[in-house]
């Protein structure tokens, strides 16, 4: 668990105080986080169209799960981001000389951005390993 927790600490994922808003049949839910600055960024995650009976207190034991997996989703959001900047400057179609500095970042940011998806499926199979503990299908 110790390793977990420094490799998510790792990728620099965004920070601030998060909350789950479940929609209506529970099949999705926005993760609000709330930075230091006051500004709040929303997620959503979608889980498919299987609906799960769970006993009482089982989404407060769930929610840090889904706060992980919009964490990870914002900051692979920025990285795309990062990514589309560097693209837009520099295209592809074009045949000048990229600067060094642009190439080492736009590299790192691909780097960031697969150990974020590796890091994502890992947070969506302890949800989903949780899920199955615990509830029904239903």
């Amino acid at each position: 668990m110790r390793r977990i927790i420094g490799g998510l600490a790792g990728l620099g994922l965004i920070g601030g105080v998060g909350s789950v808003i479940y929609n209506h049949n529970h099949t999705g839910a926005t993760v609000q986080i709330r930075g230091k600055n006051g500004q709040v960024q929303n997620v959503h995650l979608d889980f498919g169209k299987k609906q799960f009976n769970c006993p009482s207190g089982e989404d407060a034991k769930l929610q840090p799960f889904l706060i992980r997996q919009g964490r990870i989703k914002l900051t692979l959001k920025d990285v795309a981001s990062d990514l589309k900047q560097i693209e837009t400057k520099y295209p592809l179609s074009k045949h000048e000389r990229v600067p060094h500095y642009v190439v080492v970042r736009a590299k790192a940011d691909i780097k960031r951005g697969k150990r974020l998806l590796t890091a994502y499926d890992g947070a969506v199979h302890q949800y989903n390993a949780e899920l199955h503990r615990d509830c029904t299908v239903g």
